[in-house]
């Protein structure tokens, strides 16, 4: 074994024994406020860098968008009579306004025509 190979390995094994005397000095001071700190990360931390909510923000925000879905279909389901009524009109309205809109420039098409 080489003298530099030798001197890798021992720097190595030092560094490994100074981290986990840090890490083991950390944890045992103060394991809640750790804890705590790794937590806080945790929840803030966004998914990926074009993200702009945090982890926790989405999630909240996905559950809370899942419910007011399950909340309105529950609602269109006790109103389905309404609903259907106000979409039957809208959808005559939007016929005959469609109609109108056609009639219009057919009109228009063979004044410029003549």
């Amino acid at each position: 074994m080489s003298l530099d190979r030798v001197v890798e390995e021992a720097a190595r094994d030092i560094a490994e024994t100074k981290i986990r005397a840090a890490v083991a000095e950390a944890l045992g001071k103060d394991p809640r406020a750790l804890i705590e700190r790794v937590v806080d990360a945790a929840l803030s931390a966004r998914p990926d860098p074009y993200s702009r909510e945090p982890v926790l923000q989405k999630a909240i925000r996905e559950m809370i968008v899942e419910e007011a879905k399950a909340a309105f279909a529950d609602w269109i389901e006790e109103n389905r009579t309404v609903v259907r009524r106000a979409v039957a009109a809208r959808l005559r309205d939007t016929k005959k306004g469609l109609i109108d809109r056609v009639a219009d420039r057919w009109r228009a098409w063979s004044r410029t025509s003549t």
